[in-house]
């Protein structure tokens, strides 16, 4: 198990730049840096001055721009306030194949899991309803379990293992969503009941869950469904509830009728490393070079590779994490002692090769208008939404919202222009 300490070589830094976990526990505690802006701590405000029981707020921002880790730290602030249950739909659920029916059954199942793992006695009186309901609706996957099984047997067979059957296998997907769909308002109904037990032996505290994941969801259409087609039906549980939506759909036509049945929206912003100008912003680069030096000892670092490292994240702190990851491999390889300008570089290109392979002419065409116009607008919002999704393109929030390509694409811009110039010569 890795420590979390500066790393005082390379073989440890490898290991400290772990860019897929969010921070947590003793990680957070201590590398975690204190973002530049006051936006979550206003969001962290709200929540707590909201003294509705059941109010619904959306969370957005880039993949890979901290927001796991934000939103693990606002459940434990607020956990002395709320009974917080954050859970991350990735683990639960296929998000290759997802529908709001899906969604609402893991909510049900997290809140069960919660009770019981904070030693709450659901009444039998409960269970039993839980049970029938489920017995009931999902006779068809219920053969795995004894007739004459406890209530608690039961229905931990229904919230817990049939979950793990619903994220991979098809057929039983199929099958719970389509019984779930002609008694949603039973399953809302046991939602609410759960949630109404919880409260009951928790004196009335409210209850606050957060849905992390649902912005990694890769195909727009998929998550757009679960929200237009369940917008409604994601609202009726009887708790607060924030959910995450991918930053690409949020600002969609389409997506504003959904985002005005919600209470609120959060939009956490990329960590800006420039203006959009071009010129420098002193309290981003800060901010980034803190939690490069927190991780690992100055000195296994030069000077110019960690401005590189920086700039070539575009402000991404995930990409950051990667970058550094992978530069220390690169300088461990050449047996060097430290990260090089040149160990950098090489990382970029890694990543570099896998935009050069997805992005198509049309993307690349928009990334050469936005990347030379000052006002760093998009020409095509639609082309600019699957751009913004794949990380290519990059919202940033000083001087109102302009968008910029991520540094490690910028290259390639240059290379596709000259092969256009090439094929357009060739053909006359």
């Amino acid at each position: 198990m890795v420590i979390p300490k500066q790393a005082e070589n390379l073989r440890e830094a490898y290991n400290i730049f772990d860019h897929t976990t969010p921070l947590q526990g003793a990680w957070f505690d201590t590398f975690y840096i204190e973002r530049p802006t006051l936006d979550v701590p206003k969001l962290r405000l709200d929540l707590q001055d909201d003294e509705r029981e059941t109010s619904k707020r959306l969370f957005t921002g880039h993949r890979g721009s901290g927001k796991s880790t934000e939103l693990i730290r606002l459940a434990n602030e607020l956990s002395s306030q709320y009974f917080t249950v954050y859970y991350t739909i990735e683990e639960t659920l296929d998000l290759a194949d997802l529908d709001y029916k899906d969604v609402l059954l893991s909510l049900g199942s997290e809140l069960y899991k919660a009770a019981k793992s904070r030693k709450l006695k659901l009444s039998p009186a409960l269970l039993s309803d839980l049970v029938g309901w489920f017995s009931t609706t999902l006779r068809e996957v219920e053969e795995d379990i004894a007739a004459d099984a406890e209530l608690e047997t039961k229905a931990d067979f229904f919230f817990i293992k049939l979950l793990s059957r619903l994220k991979s296998e098809v057929h039983t997907r199929d099958i719970v969503r389509r019984q779930i769909e002609s008694n949603l308002s039973d399953l809302l109904k046991c939602i609410n009941a759960i949630i109404e037990e919880i409260r009951k032996q928790q004196d009335n505290r409210q209850i606050l869950v957060i849905i992390d994941g649902l912005d990694k969801v890769y195909d727009l259409d998929t998550v757009m469904k679960v929200y237009y087609s369940g917008g409604l039906n994601l609202l009726l549980p009887q708790c607060k509830i924030i959910y995450t939506v991918p930053l690409a759909l949020f600002y969609t036509s389409q997506f504003g009728q959904v985002r005005a049945t919600f209470d609120d929206f959060f939009v956490l912003p990329n960590i800006k490393i420039q203006h959009r100008d071009g010129t420098p912003e002193k309290e981003g680069l800060n901010v980034l070079t803190r939690l490069i030096n927190v991780r690992i000892k100055p000195e296994l670092i030069t000077p110019d590779a960690l401005k590189e490292l920086i700039r070539l994240s575009g402000g991404l702190i995930r990409d950051l994490i990667y970058l550094a990851k992978d530069a220390s491999s690169n300088a461990r390889v050449r047996q060097g002692e430290r990260i090089e300008q040149r160990d950098v570089n090489r990382a970029a290109n890694k990543i570099r090769n896998v935009y050069r392979t997805m992005l198509k002419p049309e993307e690349y065409k928009e990334l050469i208008y936005i990347y030379n116009n000052p006002s760093k607008q998009p020409f095509s919002n639609a082309i600019a939404q699957k751009l913004v999704h794949n990380l290519s393109l990059i919202e940033y929030r000083n001087e109102g919202t302009w968008w910029d390509v991520h540094p490690v694409v910028v290259p390639l811009l240059s290379e596709h222009d000259t092969a256009s110039t090439n094929t357009s010569g060739s053909a006359t």
